[in-house]
């Protein structure tokens, strides 16, 4: 480190060896970077401000292990605040130049102040002050997300894990960068070796379970989240339902069903963030358009772009009007709204659907044309759920012929496998006159057992290496 930064370093830190020793174990504890690493951590920075009351590395410290047990769902972000608050403002009344506190002052200014300005301010500030701390780049990579500036976020990452290379924090934060921006497979050769190295960091197998998936290898990425299910409880009940999701795709229905149901027993705050409609858990996920109306007129909370997406596959044009009309939100109320960029691709093309089929055709076209325009020039690569809603939205423009020919794209490399189920939903009714098409849909049965015959041969293998290439 710079003279500067060791003189800074000596004013945050202490003269008690007992006091030290007790913030040295809460850092080791963080950077375990586990599902629980954060409980003892928070115990051990507290004792180390209760043996020294001006150490104020011991406040950073305490300030980011509340962050991380909120972060892992342990208690909420709210009831963090006023101790993070609290730990930051005493930690720089004794050390202004400490560029540690500075980034937990950045992670308050995004949870407390939903001030993305200041949150900016602060990072660039502890670079300045403590530019070899790893974790300012998580911290900036997180708050570009926010500002939809992915490339100066996967900057941030990169310098980084230039700093720490096998910060497998940093290496979770690359790779979502990556997948933001379209980029994931890229991220794989620094996930293998992060996933060889730390078999208990499940962040980055969930990764790699989804370049699987995506990739169509979804008997192998059903190895892979099994094995996460098994070990890790952060997000239990989500992580559960990416493995009865990946069990229904390949054809276990049975088990797929007890999924859901164990989902649905188990962890019933999860499922009512994905059930707002009361569907039964392991049934055929089809929406009960009566119900969404009567949702919309009582004035109840409902999750709009899950209502679409069902109303959508269930060619309920009229429900789904109803829904655009007095709920949808406020980015969408604009009569002239377009997607901007492919953040905004799998909305626009369910708006186009729906005002198509309601009397919208010239304002759903120029929503179509953009659409198109975006992924062309965000060089979008067939992606199962950018691709599927393509494929719907042909086929409720009328387009059956375009419809045929996307989804046998989807299939060259198996990506749109995971919406197998999807592609027979009431919306492609209308297809089933076409003899191509219904040859189609045979076809990716056919992919479904040949995947779970593949899962059953290597199941009780390990999981590295992978099998098959993404």
């Amino acid at each position: 480190i710079s003279d500067d930064e060791s003189r800074r370093l000596s004013a945050a830190g202490t003269d008690s060896l007992d006091a030290f020793a007790e913030y040295t174990i809460g850092q080791a504890e963080m950077a375990k970077r586990t599902w629980d690493s954060a409980l003892p951590a928070e115990l051990h920075f507290q004792k180390a401000i209760d043996l020294d009351p001006n150490y104020a590395l011991a406040y950073a410290g305490l300030a980011d292990a509340l962050a991380a047990k909120a972060g892992n769902k342990h208690v909420s972000m709210e009831s963090t605040l006023d101790a993070r608050s609290a730990a930051v403002e005493k930690g720089l009344s004794l050390a202004p130049e400490l560029g540690e506190l500075h980034v937990s002052q950045a992670a308050l200014h995004r949870h407390r102040d939903n001030d993305p300005a200041a949150a900016e301010r602060s990072l660039l500030r502890a670079i300045e002050l403590s530019p070899n701390y790893p974790r300012i780049y998580k911290e900036f990579a997180r708050l570009l997300w926010d500002l939809d500036r992915l490339p100066e976020a996967l900057t941030y990452v990169q310098k980084g894990l230039d700093i720490d290379p096998q910060n497998d924090m940093l290496i979770d934060y690359y790779a979502h960068t990556l997948l933001r921006m379209g980029r994931y497979e890229d991220a794989l050769p620094k996930l293998l070796d992060s996933v060889s190295r730390r078999p208990d960091y499940l962040r980055n197998h969930l990764h790699i379970f989804k370049l699987l998936r995506n990739a169509g290898h979804t008997g192998e990425a059903l190895k892979w989240i099994r094995y996460i299910t098994r070990n890790d409880p952060t997000n239990f009940g989500r992580r559960l339902h990416y493995e009865c999701w990946t069990l229904s795709i390949i054809g276990y229905e049975d088990e797929a069903q007890a999924c859901e149901r164990k989902v649905a027993e188990d962890f019933p705050e999860e499922w009512a963030s994905w059930n707002d409609f009361g569907y039964d858990p392991g049934s055929e996920r089809m929406p009960l358009a009566n119900r969404i109306r009567k949702t919309i007129r009582s004035g109840e909370s409902l999750n709009y772009n899950f209502a679409m997406d069902l109303l959508v596959d269930a060619a309920e044009w009229d429900v789904a009007r109803e829904l655009y009309d007095v709920w949808r939100p406020p980015e969408y109320s604009d009569p002239d709204w377009i997607p901007r960029d492919v953040d905004d691709v799998n909305e626009g093309q369910m708006l186009a659907s729906v005002l198509h089929n309601t009397g919208g055709v010239e304002r759903a076209q120029r929503i179509v044309d953009r659409v198109r325009r975006v992924m062309r020039d965000e060089g979008v690569t067939f992606e199962a759920g950018f691709n599927y809603r393509r494929i719907a939205l042909d086929v409720a423009l009328g387009n059956k012929r375009a419809a045929i020919v996307y989804l046998r794209e989807g299939m060259v490399d198996g990506r749109i496998l995971e919406d197998r189920f999807r592609l027979k939903a009431p919306l492609f009714d209308v297809m089933l006159d076409d003899p191509e098409w219904v040859k189609l849909i045979a076809d990716l049965d056919d992919i479904a057992a040949e995947q779970r015959r593949w899962y059953e041969a290597h199941k009780d293998e390990p999981l590295l290496p992978l099998q098959n290439t993404i």
